[in-house]
């Protein structure tokens, strides 16, 4: 019954390079994370699309470093929520983004 966005985050979390192991509490977490990246996507209030954008493709060039991407994302969500005021044009850029090149859809 989990979100497979969320397994997605899980899976993508950790770097292809590192050894782990999955653990339940790392749905639990991806799901948390996805949250709060649909939460700064639908707020509609985002900022910095094509910069994220192009830092996204660039951690990704990088051995494929997900986790980096992933940071980025973060980064961006909490910086998307302190700003709600800001330009509303920025969210399908990174939806777009994450879904083309992460297999995460942000929006509906």
């Amino acid at each position: 019954g989990a979100d497979p966005s969320a397994l997605r985050v899980g899976l993508l979390g950790h770097h292809y390079r590192q050894d782990w192991e999955w653990q339940d509490s790392d749905l639990r977490r991806a799901e948390e994370r996805l949250d709060r990246w649909r939460d700064a996507a639908r707020s509609g209030c985002t900022h910095g699309g094509e910069e994220v954008r192009e830092a996204i493709r660039d951690r990704l060039s990088d051995d494929l470093d997900t986790p980096a991407a992933f940071t980025i994302l973060d980064q961006w969500a909490a910086t998307s929520q302190r700003r709600r005021e800001g330009p509303m044009d920025d969210a399908p850029t990174v939806h777009d983004t994450a879904r083309a090149l992460l297999g995460i859809p942000l929006l509906p």
